[in-house]
């Protein structure tokens, strides 16, 4: 069994400690909480979520793209790049989101209780609850380590990351899964130490269902097995280890098998990411090429300055105790090498996120070894109690000097990047707001923005259409990628969608965009056109929103204003008619604001880049009728 590795406190400072926990713990999740907003334009994003909605309409992932009019399969109908077809090429093509059913199940859940209306907001608070309940066993078991002063620094350390802080309100995979691990390997830990079918069942639960949400920690199944091999001269009797063992086990392999069969079904594959050969995109070519990033991003983005004393931790650890080392570093190395050597890593939060689960047990390795400096045989003491409390004054002053140094380095990059993805993420919730209230339920919208059409497909009913592949030129790039390398988008759904539309003529692409508008105004539906606007525009009477910081000024349209325009070969204007119903133009910083923003890898914005950014981004909503001509004709018909 585990021995107790706590180092002696006094009661009083457990319990003061725990208070500024618990105190940090709730500021950390008000702070993230004044900066939630329920929209994110995220490709990855939409996979998860929209996954959820579709589980919560009709009990499957599954997304068929067929036209409300014609009741047939709409080839041209939005589907996010991370979700992969079967049944390809065939008038019964069904899209899954490629990610795990676990993080969807979740959100389908929150729709079932809460209902579509309410639970569509509801849901963006998952990410943050999770990641605040997840500081409590980090505390909880870095305590069980050293003691409670290193576990307020270690959750201190690791809130203020900017991985985490930008993760925190992010409604991918990250937090839900940083909760499931956290919470679960505490618990075998604590299996491990005392035993309990409590700990067994709910720990191996956890430790799978993040397999569900994650296939990378699936690996946690080696900690998993090493403490189960490590426990059993330990726990008496003899059959209160085999039976409880046993739950541990099965807790575990319960979710697990759920999704292989989940994915068998569905897939035809153990992971949606055969499909796109991700789940090969595994070698020693790119472990060369990505080492140095990957130590660059962990040391940087991640967990500055306690990366490398985490590992120093870990090593020394397997002098102090083989077993306990081998089990942490059966968690931590794994994702390591597993990541290190992926096909896809790009700088910034995009790699960085890959490793957010093991930051827990980095800080653990860290602040062991903190708790554990004092112990210089050459300590001036005038006795043994005087030289140890000493050696916890040392450790303690270290400890602090160097978490307070992280977290103002951590906190200069974090606090102003989460304020800005606010920001950004509010302008588009208030555009999707605005949207949902101008159009009628079942519009038609047509759009070459994709990342609104992600926000878009979530909350509403809404008929979408990404204006790229009404356009020959980008058709016509769709096989440029190799089939056989791992990508984002599916290879045998970019090739089936090339095979369809290949001998195209743009003029029958365009004559597609007007079947689909003849339609749907024939049908009583309305029809929308949104896009940026990078011409000037001239909006009058506008009057500020009251929206987070983000000085969205909103305008009544003009119509004498002549940037406002279709593309003459998407919709023809000697068909239908083309009305301004309304324009945003999100306020640029100011120039106090661009001095004092940094680029993300810390250098100040270069004058092109503050140039950009002054840029205001304007946004139209068109909407698109038939000409009256046209109109009466098609009701003349008998």
């Amino acid at each position: 069994m585990l021995p107790d590795m706590r180092i002696e406190e006094p009661p009083w400072t457990a319990r003061a400690c725990g208070i500024l926990a618990c105190a940090f713990i709730l500021l950390f999740f008000f702070y993230h909480a004044s900066l939630l907003v329920p929209a994110h334009p995220g490709t990855d994003q939409n996979g998860y979520i929209c996954g959820g909605k579709m589980l919560y309409e009709h009990g499957s992932m599954a997304y068929s793209p067929i036209n409300i009019n014609s009741n047939k399969l709409d080839p041209f109908l939005f589907v996010g790049r991370m979700w992969v077809g079967t049944e390809l090429g065939t008038g019964s093509e069904k899209y899954y989101p490629k990610y795990p059913v676990g993080l969807p199940a979740l959100y389908a859940s929150v729709l079932k209780i809460f209902g579509f209306e309410k639970g569509r907001e509801l849901i963006y608070w998952l990410s943050p609850i999770c990641m605040t309940l997840s500081l409590i066993a980090i505390f909880l078991m870095v305590r069980m380590f050293s003691n409670s002063f290193m576990a307020l620094l270690s959750i201190i350390v690791m809130s203020t990351s900017p991985l985490a802080m930008g993760l925190t309100t992010n409604p991918n995979s990250h937090a839900t899964a940083v909760f499931c691990v956290a919470w679960g390997m505490y618990l075998l830990l604590g299996w491990w130490r005392g035993g309990g079918w409590a700990r067994a069942a709910f720990g191996g639960f956890l430790l799978g269902f993040s397999t569900t949400i994650r296939y990378t920690e699936g690996a946690l199944v080696l900690p998993l097995l090493l403490v189960i091999i490590f426990n059993w001269p330990k726990l008496k009797p003899r059959l209160r280890y085999y039976c409880e063992s046993s739950v541990l086990l099965l807790s575990w392999a319960l979710p697990v098998l759920v999704l292989l069969v989940h994915n068998l079904i569905v897939f035809r594959s153990p992971t949606g990411y055969d499909l796109t050969n991700e789940s090969a995109g595994f070698a020693w070519e790119y472990f060369v090429d990505n080492w140095e990033n990957m130590f660059r991003q962990i040391d940087g983005t991640t967990l500055f300055f306690f990366f490398p004393l985490g590992i120093a931790g870990l090593t020394a650890m397997f002098w102090w105790s083989w077993r306990i080392a081998l089990v942490i570093a059966s968690w931590i190395l794994p994702c390591i090498l597993i990541y290190t050597a992926y096909y896809w890593a790009p700088d910034g939060l995009g790699y960085a996120r890959f490793f957010m689960t093991i930051i827990p047990g980095l800080v653990l390795c860290a602040f062991w070894l903190l708790s554990r400096l004092g112990n210089l045989e050459d300590l001036p003491a005038a006795d043994e109690r005087n030289g140890s409390v000493r050696r916890k004054q040392i450790a303690s002053a270290t400890a602090g000097l160097l978490a307070i140094f992280a977290v103002l380095v951590n906190l200069n990059t974090a606090v102003a990047e989460t304020v800005d993805d606010s920001v950004k993420r509010t302008i588009l919730y208030e555009n999707t707001r605005d949207i949902m209230r101008i159009a009628k339920p079942k519009a038609v919208i047509i759009s070459p923005e994709n990342n609104l059409l992600h926000q878009l497909q979530f909350f509403t009913d809404f008929q979408l259409y990404s204006s790229e592949y009404f356009e020959r030129a980008k058709v016509q790039k769709l096989p440029d990628m190799d089939p056989d390398e791992p990508q984002g988008l599916q290879p045998q759904r970019r090739q089936a969608l090339y095979d369809r539309l290949k001998d195209f003529t743009q003029n029958q692409l365009t004559a597609e965009i007007r079947n689909i508008v003849s339609m749907a105004l024939e049908n009583g539906q309305e029809v929308y056109f949104i896009k940026r606007e990078d011409k000037p525009m001239k909006i009058k009477d506008s009057k500020a929103k009251a929206g987070r910081e983000s000085d969205i000024l909103s305008a009544p349209p003009d119509s004498r204003n002549q940037a406002q325009t279709l593309p003459k070969w998407l919709i023809p204007q000697e068909i239908f008619d083309i009305r301004l119903v309304q324009a945003w133009q999100n306020q640029p910083p100011t120039e106090k604001d661009l001095k004092e923003r940094k680029h993300p890898r810390g250098k100040k914005l270069t004058p092109t880049q503050q140039k950009e950014a002054q840029q205001r981004q304007n946004w139209v909503v068109l909407q698109v009728t038939l000409k009256e001509k046209q109109s009466q004709q098609n009701n003349s018909k008998p």
